[in-house]
């Protein structure tokens, strides 16, 4: 008797925990559900890793060219984990969106706790207004050059590729192309200047010389978009397309290194996006060329 006691006492929380794996498996098997714990996973090991260099800062093993490579291993993890939900995941627009954003925002925010004399927020700070006008007009040049240049190579370019590769993977069509147009131009522009300008250049040129930081700002934020647009261009283009998303990198940093803030290569960023979300629009017939 008290042998089928104990046996029922011990069969009950063993059933609950069973129903709870079999409904954790079934939410797994959501491919939103997915997306999320994998972003989740990734946010952790980005706090293990924030918590591994402060403990090292405070033990002094911390040299200035360590605060250097925390940046950068933060920053790499952020993107090599933007790479793997866009390539193996293969989210919506909005889910990607919030990926992107929570990764973001956890580097520079554990980068910003564990290192304290370093402020982020110097990257809004305006100087003389007059440098808005100089990037307002750098921007309408980039607007029209990136115009030329989609005129030009229009022919090695097949926009039906790119379209069905937005609406199968990304769910962006003609129907929401407007909204997501208007994210890109003006918050993910933003965002990405935050990111590569603000913390991968402004704050590690602090910990790094200069022109290091440089460089690297720029090869990450053109392999960044490398999952992006991997399978829209022939290689050739692909490869000039990542060439070109370099040096537009190390020009932003250019724009941003005497006023200390991300104004001038945002006000740019906008206006590329600006000629991109263009042809997106022709590519979609919501325009007629």
């Amino acid at each position: 008797m008290c042998t089928l006691f104990a046996a029922s006492i011990f069969e009950q929380p063993a059933e609950a925990v069973g129903t709870v794996l079999d409904a954790a498996e079934l939410l797994l098997e959501q491919p939103e559900v997915r997306v999320l714990a994998v972003n989740t996973l990734f946010l952790m090991l980005l706090c293990v890793v924030a918590l591994l260099f402060y403990v090292l800062k405070k033990t002094r093993a911390l040299t200035p060219i360590g605060t250097g490579l925390e940046s950068l291993t933060l920053m790499a993890i952020g993107c090599l984990s933007l790479a793997f939900i866009e390539i193996a995941l293969q989210p919506s627009f909005l889910l990607k969106t919030l990926c992107k954003v929570t990764l973001f925002v956890a580097c520079i925010f554990l980068y910003q706790v564990t290192n304290q004399s370093v402020s982020m927020l110097r990257m809004f700070r305006l100087g003389h207004p007059r440098q808005l006008l100089w990037a307002l007009g750098g921007g309408l040049l980039v607007y029209f050059f990136i115009l030329c240049a989609f005129w030009l190579f229009r022919r090695f370019i097949d926009l039906s590729v790119i379209s069905n590769s937005l609406v199968h993977d990304s769910s962006v069509n003609a129907g929401n192309f407007l909204g997501v147009s208007l994210y890109i131009s003006f918050v993910n522009s933003l965002l990405e200047e935050i990111f590569f300008r603000g913390y991968a250049f402004l704050a590690l040129r602090e910990s790094v010389p200069e022109v290091y930081a440089g460089l690297l700002s720029a090869i990450a934020f053109s392999l960044y978009h490398f999952a992006a647009m991997a399978g829209w261009f022939s290689p050739w283009l692909f490869l000039l397309l990542l060439i070109g998303l370099f040096v537009s990198g190390l020009l932003f940093n250019w724009m941003d290194a005497k006023p200390g803030n991300i104004y001038n290569s945002w006000l740019v960023h906008m206006f590329a996006n600006f000629a991109i979300n263009t042809i997106g629009f022709f590519m979609f017939g919501m325009l007629q060329p």
